[in-house]
């Protein structure tokens, strides 16, 4: 980690890198490989580790900042944001590197002075399956250093801004795309347990928020409990709140669960069309629309 000049001689923008772990020796090396030739400094809030975490991020010169865990999400994150002194911070975990190493540092030096965080393509992949593509979603994963923008929630923790303004996001390119390991066959249940013991948690203190329905949906989907997706589904879209982060993977669990729960056409169509307006290019579900739509017509004409 070094600091870049540009060709006039001048420093460009700092870049920190943070993370929040707990016994992840088998994934942070890689994904520190992944950042440091484009980060000024790493940061690495550690919640507990029992194993090499903390030796091998020390390696990488990484700066250790030791806390409990506590079911919290947020109070590490933030905890890493207070200790940065980067100008953009990329807020990363241990599961997860990015596909195009050499393309970061550039890619998040083209966003503007009024962009408050951004949005990467995030590829969760099955290492115990090949590999195999599981999902893909954008997911909040860089935001600027400053003052007003923290993180709330216990889980599927947002960032927002504080003092009440609204956040400025941008949608990064495929430069900043990621890959995740963290769903992989042998993580996911355990993961899961965690994740909704947390949730019920939270909700019990503070009531059902957005982000819980979004949680919940992702949850139940994956113990096939295909009312329950529906139930958090129809929770969520009876407002106007619509969330980025794991914003396409809500939609076509939702569509998969109405269908397997033989909802009518025309409110699976009408789940579509909105999904599609927030993603016009995805491949699945425009492919899921066409197909819809013929058998719709098809049977039309009978």
């Amino acid at each position: 980690m070094r600091k870049i000049k540009n060709k006039s001689g001048s420093k460009k923008i700092k870049i920190s890198a943070c993370y929040i772990v707990k016994n992840e020796e088998k994934n942070i090396s890689r994904s520190i490989e992944s950042l440091k030739n484009s980060v000024d400094e790493i940061i690495i809030v550690d919640t507990g580790s029992s194993d090499k975490t903390v030796e091998i991020a020390e390696s990488y010169g990484a700066k250790i900042i030791s806390t409990d865990w506590n079911d919290d999400f947020s109070t590490p994150r933030n905890l890493a944001l207070d200790n940065a002194t980067g100008d953009f911070i990329i807020m990363i975990d241990a599961d997860e590197f990015f596909i195009y190493p050499k393309k970061i540092r550039a890619a998040i030096e083209n966003f503007s002075k009024s962009t408050d965080a951004i949005f990467m393509l995030r590829i969760d992949i099955d290492e115990d399956d090949e590999n195999k593509i599981l999902n893909q979603d954008y997911y909040l994963r860089a935001i600027r250093n400053v003052d007003y923008l923290r993180y709330r929630g216990l889980i599927h923790e947002n960032v927002e801004n504080i003092n009440g303004g609204e956040l400025k996001y941008k949608i990064a390119d495929k430069d900043l795309t990621l890959y995740h390991t963290g769903y992989s066959t042998t993580k996911a249940e355990s993961k899961l347990k965690r994740n909704l013991a947390i949730i019920k948690s939270e909700t019990e203190k503070i009531g059902l928020q957005t982000r819980h329905n979004i949680a919940l949906v992702d949850c139940y989907f994956a113990l096939e409990d295909y009312e329950k997706v529906l139930y958090h589904a129809e929770k969520l879209l009876s407002t106007n709140e619509r969330p980025i982060t794991g914003l396409a993977i809500f939609y076509k669990k939702t569509l998969y669960a109405m269908r397997k729960l033989n909802r009518p056409l025309d409110e699976i169509m009408k789940i579509l069309n909105e999904a599609l307006k927030h993603f016009p290019k995805d491949q699945e579900l425009l492919l899921q629309h066409k197909l819809l739509t013929d058998y719709i017509n098809k049977n039309l004409k009978r």
